[in-house]
């Protein structure tokens, strides 16, 4: 009896050591989920493709482990962050998770929330403004993607075969990139019933999977050439030439991650140069606008940090990225860009939330 007391004693003491006070929580519903974590920073792993769970880790300033939420709701899957509002998050998620409705995140509540979008299909784009809210449907649900005012439930449908790449509005008109199977861009505008006003058509150009940019009226599309294509409100382009002839001679393509705003005037973005010889370059540049032109300045040349999201009220901008088996989470300040601090971890990294 003595003896497998002792046992006992030994594996309640292993359990401490390797897990310290972290606090493992099980999460079936997210809309259930309620975090009192006294952490700093939550950091979300949505479930990726053929996996069933995903977390949410609660870590303090020094990046330790406090809390663990272990997450099998298979709503909570991967998805690009769209950020129309302060302090909520959308995240147009079915393509992994399933389901047609969009995922909302509070940051101040710390509460998670379903959008009903009134479609069986699935949801790739969501897009919101002061009028109304927007989705595009996945093109392989049914071989055309649905463009849809999800508050009014009224849908239009594209080409067949076409990919919507945007559903943005500038002014009082809805605009709609989209690119047809022979890689030619179409940009639509259509008024607040969803009726077709103007197009345009842009041959050989190529727009980066990734979200666009606005300011003053306009939408801007990164371009796989490298180009940065300028549209307005009556559909008139202006094509921004870019240079990276400092990087390499021999560019094959330009691949224009993810990005978030600074300022009015500026943006942060990574961006992937494919070179001759199979090169790859990865550079972290800040784009601003001078005079209506984009001027690129070089934050970072070397390993490639996705940029996860920003959080405007404390100031820091997030990016990830990857080294000997470890993801490395760096917060930038959101003014100067510098590097506060960084995480490096074993999980990885899709979102984060900075704990007030």
């Amino acid at each position: 009896m003595r003896y497998l007391n002792k046992l006992l004693t030994l594996f309640i003491l292993f359990i401490v050591i390797f897990t310290g006070c972290t606090q493992v929580n099980k999460v079936d519903d997210i809309t259930e989920l309620s975090i009192e974590s006294q952490a700093d920073y939550l950091l979300f792993e949505f479930i990726k493709p053929y996996e069933r769970k995903g977390y949410i880790n609660a870590l303090d300033k020094d990046g330790e482990l406090v809390d663990k939420y272990v997450i099998t709701d298979k709503r909570f899957g991967y998805a690009d962050v769209f950020d129309f509002d302060n302090n909520n998050f959308y995240f147009p998620n079915s393509r992994f998770s399933g389901i047609s409705q969009v995922m909302k995140y509070n940051s101040n509540t710390r509460k998670f929330s379903f959008i009903n979008t009134g479609q069986e299909a699935f949801i790739d784009k969501y897009y919101k403004d002061e009028v109304s809210e927007y989705i595009a449907t996945n093109l392989y649900t049914n071989e055309v993607s649905d463009i849809c005012d999800i508050k009014v439930n009224k849908c239009i449908t594209t080409n067949s075969w076409s990919i919507v790449h945007t559903v943005s509005s500038l002014d009082k008109y809805i605009i709609n990139v989209e690119t047809t199977h022979n890689n030619h861009m179409v940009i639509k505008k259509y008024n607040r019933d969803l009726e077709e006003l103007d197009k345009t058509q842009l041959i050989a150009k190529t727009p980066n999977l990734y979200p666009t940019y606005t300011r003053e009226g306009k939408l801007y599309l990164f371009l796989t050439d490298g180009d940065i294509l300028e549209v307005d409100r009556d559909l008139n382009v202006n094509i921004h030439p870019m240079d990276f002839s400092a990087y390499s001679k021999y560019i094959l393509e330009v691949y224009y991650r993810n990005n978030v705003k600074l300022d009015e005037n500026s943006f942060l973005t990574s961006i992937r140069l494919n070179a001759a010889r199979n090169e790859r370059i990865n550079l972290l540049v800040k784009i601003t606008f001078e005079q209506d032109k984009p001027k690129m300045e070089l934050i970072q040349n070397g390993d490639i940090e996705d940029i996860l999201n920003a959080d405007y009220q404390v100031g820091e901008v997030y990016t990830s990225s990857y080294t000997n088996d470890q993801s490395i989470l760096t917060i930038r300040d959101i003014n100067s860009l510098e590097v506060i601090n960084q995480f490096f971890l074993n999980d990885t990294v899709d979102f984060v939330d900075k704990l007030q």
